[in-house]
This record gives structure tokens, sequence and C-alpha cells, in this order.
């Protein structure tokens, strides 16, 4: 005989994720499957143009993502409603999110160069820093800095196996979060050195780190990027 929702492990389980009794948890997402009409016509009619509609689309995103888990765990027959409408609130976020501050040509370049964790010997690094301070995308969090401007696929927890090598390699995937990203160690080292200020990053921005992992961005540093730095940097 099937376990009752209150028995549920994944029930229980997430309700201490979400640190709510099992049956507060239950009693929540009854609630909005039973608002799932008016959910369905917000989502519909939603619009995401400015930082405060961003804002408000990632709430909703939040509860529908719980919502997805709650029906798939207990076989709700509104899953698949579910799974719809939090791919069209997902997909105005990313729309959004790419498009957001982003930076294009030399700017782009100088983010990607200090987020890709090799370096010419013969950089300038004040003209470097410098040109990032006056760029708007260098935030500083917690003592360390940060850059934006960027929208790059994370890693999953999905791997795929190569046809012709036999080797496994991780899934990236795009995001609809507006994303920041430190920069490496040496560039922090030398950021604070210099005394860079930088404002306060804002908390609607998703850290992300670079690196080969789940939820961590790979950094790809074009022949054009390395001619601009080549050119005009060193």
């Amino acid at each position: 005989m099937p376990d009752s929702p209150i028995d549920n492990f994944a029930n229980e389980l997430s309700a201490g994720m979400s640190h709510k009794p099992v049956s507060q948890y239950i009693s929540d997402h009854e609630d909005l499957i039973n608002k799932i009409q008016r959910i369905e016509e917000i989502a519909k009619t939603l619009k995401v143009r400015t930082i405060d509609e961003y804002n408000k689309a990632m709430t909703l995103k939040s509860a529908l993502s719980s919502l997805y888990c709650y029906t798939f765990n207990n076989n709700k027959t509104e899953f698949d409603k579910v799974s719809d409408l939090e791919g069209q609130v997902g997909s105005k976020l990313a729309g959004f999110a790419r498009c957001f501050q982003r930076a294009k040509g030399e700017k782009g370049t100088l983010i990607r160069y200090v987020l890709w964790g090799r370096r010419y010997r013969d950089h300038n690094v004040e003209k470097i820093i410098a040109a990032l301070a006056d760029s708007s995308h260098l935030y500083k969090k917690d003592n360390r800095y940060y850059v934006t401007g960027l929208h790059l696929a994370v890693g999953d927890n999905v791997f795929t196996v190569s046809r012709t090598t036999g080797r496994e390699y991780r899934n990236y995937v795009r995001t609809c979060v507006i994303e920041a990203f430190p920069v490496s160690s040496y560039w922090d080292d030398m950021m604070t050195h210099h005394n860079i200020t930088a404002p306060i990053l804002p908390d609607y921005y998703h850290i992300i780190y670079i690196g080969d992992g789940k939820e961590c961005a790979k950094i790809s540093f074009s022949r054009k990027d390395k001619c601009i730095i080549e050119r005009h940097y060193c």
C-alpha cells in the first residue's frame, strides 16, 4: 500500500529543507494546487522588463519549482501543468537575464580575461584594473571582487558519453538568473593591493563560480579576445 502524503519520505525531506512541519508543507502546496488556474493566468501575462518585475517573477518561479517537486513526488495529476508553467516563467526570466547589462566588445573581453585563470606576463595590471573599475561591471561583496555582464551556461549533474572516445563529459545548460562571477584569485589580490573601490554587489545577482563542476561555468577565451589583450593591454 503506498505511503500517505504525511508518511512520504520525499515530503519529509522537502519539509525539513523548508524548515516546516510536514503537515504545513503539504497544506501550503495543496493550497497552491487549488490556485493553479490563477497562477496560470499570472504566468501567461507575466512581463519581465525591469529588476522589480524580475524579482517578482523569481518568487513565482521558486514557488513553481517547489510545486513541481511536490506534484512529482506525490503523483499529482497537476504535474504536467506545473511543469509547463515553470518552463514558461523560466523562459521569460532567462530572456531578461541574458540581456541584462550585457558587456559587449572590449568590456566583455576584459571580464573574460580576469575570469580566465591564465594571463600574459607583460599585461598592464593598472590599465586593466582601471578599465574594469570604469566599466560598471565590477562589484564587491564580503571583501571579494566580482564581475558581471556575462550570461554563461552552467554545469549540470548529467553527463553525456562521447561516441568517439567513450569518455564522459558534463552537460552545460543556460540559466534564468542574473549572474555574477568572482574574479580569479590573482586579480582579486591585485585589486585588493591597489585598493580598488567598487559598489556592493546587489542581492539579485546569483553568484556563479568558474570551474568544471555542477553549477559552475567555463570561460572560453577566443583568438579575438587574445588579440584585444595583446594589442591594448600588454
